[in-house]
Parts: structure tokens; C-alpha cells; sequence
């Protein structure tokens, strides 16, 4: 068999056994194993066509004398998949098989698997393959291939099966975001496209993120919990003790939130030592975009240290913040710009007031002061 296959190789032909056991006789079968001979054990393949249904193809016809006499049994005695599967399909009564489009070959051997038995086959169903943007198969190159690698990134379990619905399929054109239910209502694999489907992975995390918002606060919080375990923010003991101080963090975080396991880089800045916060990049560059930075941040902290001792109100520092920038005739990111650097570390993030309220005064006027002293 293998100077077979080197041969077909050779001159290019498509690997194929050449029944040349066929028609082997049962005294001959019987000396040959006596013998030693290892042996495998084949399907014989009749004569004819094998024709199915396909739930998204339609109708689907296999010329027989293009299957091989497949094999069922290793010579070590294991059994190959076509066998083995069909003899699970069988013991688990399963009715429908929907898989992807590289098992169509498979199909007329199963099919022939249980004519022989005597048995109905299930219907098939066989699914376009998931394309990268690069329009080539989907692979590790391109991104994370396994169902539990979301998972494991924090992709909420709905959001998974709603984009792998819409990989292929569409109920109008235009509505993307589905309940289970209203997916298990309106899905019809029939209207699958037998065209490859983009994996496109901006638009599955964008969806991740419409789901994880919906969450309520709390439900969403034992989601996001092992994640900040997991990056030694907090300790296990500690979601508890801290428990009102993180859902106030998340209820800021939820809005910009995608999937589950960004929720600590998120907050990251609230447990950074107060005076040795670090800087992003984008978040000086911001700072060194405005004129006399330091002395604006320099005379607003002055003018905030009495408003945080009076536990002025969040909303009102708010709006006598922008008061006193409007008296200075200066522009909004004059002060929030160097202020959001100096309390955050970032370019982007929650309201600062929100943020003040969160850290706590005390905590805020050292960042402020640090931040005069090392943002330059």
C-alpha cells in the first residue's frame, strides 16, 4: 500500500486503495491471518450512488465508486472514526448532525455504514467554514480558534452563541443582538449560506460588550470577580471586604466594558501606590499639549484642598470646577487633562469627579501633589 500511494503520488493521481482484497476468498482471508499478516478491516463499498438531503446544501449526490473501501478496523484492533461515530450516532439516537463543510466527504461512508446496518441515518447538515479577514481558513494564527479560549477571556456564554448564529446566517439583514430564545425561534439552518463566513473579531467583542452591559450590576460582578482574583488586585477574601467599594468601581467601568476579563486593567489605577502612579504615554503627551499645565493644576489644588475638607458635594465640585476654569478663561482640557494624568495614570477613563469620590480626597490631593512633581 505504501508503494501504492507513492506511486499515485508520483504521477499525481488522488490517493485511493485499490481494492486489491476485495475479492479475496474466506480460505485465503483465513491462511493469510494464520499466517501473521497484519490486517485491517474494511467497509465494502456497493455499487451505485449515495444521495442525501443536506440541510444547507440541498440535495447532495456521491458517486460510490469515488469513496474508497474505507477502513473500519486498525490492524491493532481500534476503530476509525466513520465506524466509531456512526456506532455513538446510533447508541445516542441522534437525529440531526450539523458540522462543518470538511466532513462532507464522510458523509456518504456513514450513510453507507448505516444502509448496511439496516438503519436510518440522521440528517446532515454541513456548515461553511469560518474564514480569518484574511479570507483563509480560521487559524491560531489569525486568532483564538476554541470555544473555551473566549471563554476563558471573559466573553460572556450568550454573546458566544449569538455571533456563532450570525456566522453565515441572518434573520433580516439588520437585527444582530438575540436572547437564546429568540434564537432558538427564528434560527433556521436552512438559511445558513453555504459561502464561508468572516470570523470577524472586533464585531464579536463589540457584541460581547452589548450582552455584559445588560448584566445587572451584581450578577455582573461575581463574572468579573475571578478575574481580579486572578490579576492579584484583590484577594479572595478581600471581593468581600471590599465588595461595596468594587461594584461602586464597576458601575463607572460598566459602560466601556467588552468582555469580563478587562475589568482589572480597568481599575488597575485605583490600587496604585498614590505617589508612584504610573503614566501612560498617552496621557502625558495629553499634559504636555497644554500651556502652563503645572500652574493651572498647581492653583486648582489650592483652590480644591478646602472644597474636599468641606466634603463638597460630587456634583457641585463638578460644576464649581467648571466655574472656576470658565473665570480663568481657559478651555476644559487646560485643567482635566493634566488632573486626569495626575489622578489616573490614563488618557481615558471615568468622570474624574466620579473618580475623586472613589479614591477618597485624601488619596486624590497626593496624587495631585505627585503629579506636579513627576508628570513634567
Amino acid at each position: 500500500l505504501d508503494q501504492l500511494r507513492e506511486a499515485q503520488e508520483k504521477n499525481k493521481e488522488k490517493p485511493a486503495y485499490d481494492g486489491r482484497c476485495r475479492e479475496l476468498d474466506a480460505g485465503e482471508r483465513a491462511s493469510r491471518l494464520a499466517a501473521g499478516e497484519p490486517a485491517v478491516l474494511r467497509f465494502k463499498v456497493p455499487a451505485g450512488e449515495t444521495c442525501f438531503t443536506d440541510l444547507i446544501r440541498g440535495e447532495v449526490v456521491f458517486q460510490n465508486k469515488e469513496v474508497d473501501d474505507w477502513v473500519m478496523v486498525r490492524a491493532d484492533g481500534t476503530p476509525i472514526y466513520n465506524f466509531a461515530v456512526v456506532c455513538d450516532d446510533v447508541d445516542m439516537k441522534i437525529t440531526h448532525v450539523l458540522r462543518g463543510e470538511e466532513h462532507l466527504t464522510n458523509t456518504p461512508k456513514q450513510i453507507l455504514l448505516y444502509q448496511a446496518l439496516g438503519l436510518p441515518f440522521p440528517t446532515f447538515g454541513h456548515l461553511p467554514l469560518m474564514l480569518g479577514t484574511d479570507g483563509k481558513k480560521l487559524s491560531k494564527r489569525t486568532g483564538d480558534t476554541a470555544l473555551q479560549d473566549y471563554r476563558e477571556k471573559g466573553y460572556p456564554k450568550a454573546a458566544i452563541v449569538n455571533f456563532l448564529c450570525l456566522q453565515g446566517w441572518a434573520l433580516d439583514g439588520k437585527t444582530e443582538v438575540f436572547t437564546v430564545d429568540e434564537l432558538v425561534k427564528h434560527f433556521d439552518p436552512t438559511q445558513v449560506s453555504k459561502a464561508g463566513a468572516v470570523f470577524d473579531q472586533d464585531k464579536f467583542r463589540w457584541m460581547a460588550g452589548e450582552y455584559l452591559r445588560k448584566e445587572p450590576l451584581e450578577q455582573l460582578f461575581e463574572h468579573c470577580a475571578p478575574y481580579l482574583v486572578a490579576s492579584g488586585l484583590v484577594s479572595q477574601a478581600e471581593l468581600a471586604s471590599k465588595r461595596a467599594w468594587l461594584l461602586q468601581a464597576l458601575a463607572l467601568e460598566k459602560d466601556r466594558l467588552h468582555i469580563y476579563a478587562e475589568l482589572p486593567e480597568r481599575l488597575k489605577w485605583m490600587f496604585a501606590d498614590d505617589r508612584a502612579i504610573a503614566y501612560a504615554e498617552a496621557a502625558l503627551a495629553n499634559v504636555r499639549k497644554q500651556a502652563d499645565w503645572k500652574g493651572t493644576l498647581s492653583a486648582y489644588l489650592e483652590w480644591l484642598r478646602p472644597k474636599l475638607a468641606d466634603r463638597v458635594a460630587k456634583d457641585a465640585l463638578r460644576d464649581a470646577t467648571k466655574a472656576w476654569v470658565a473665570e480663568r478663561k481657559l478651555k476644559m482640557p487646560a485643567l482635566f487633562q493634566p488632573l486626569r494624568c495626575a489622578l489616573t495614570g490614563e488618557a481615558g477613563g471615568p468622570d474624574l469627579f466620579d473618580a475623586i469620590e472613589l479614591i477618597g480626597s485624601e488619596r486624590a490631593l497626593v496624587r495631585i501633589e505627585s503629579g506636579l512633581a513627576r508628570m513634567a
